[in-house]
């Protein structure tokens, strides 16, 4: 998912893991949160968000500036 203002996108996996990349299709952050298998990404529109979803039902959103979770929601 690309963020809204060009710099970066996020893909998530099955394995969990989350990775954001620049323009340039250059990995800048690899991470993984101790949830299962995630499924969803979004960038949020001021790009510094991201929220991921997984199959679980939860949500979690990240800030990107410091790529600490700050929220976690249950669906």
């Amino acid at each position: 998912f690309y963020a809204p203002n060009g710099e970066r996108f996020a893909t998530v996996g099955y394995d969990g893991q989350i990775l954001l990349w620049n323009a340039k299709f250059e990995i800048t952050h690899q991470f993984r949160l101790s949830a299962p298998v995630l499924k969803a990404v979004a960038i949020s529109g001021d790009s510094k968000r991201l929220a991921v979803g997984g199959v679980d039902g939860q949500v979690h959103v990240i800030d990107l500036d410091t790529m600490v979770p700050v929220v976690s929601l249950q669906g």
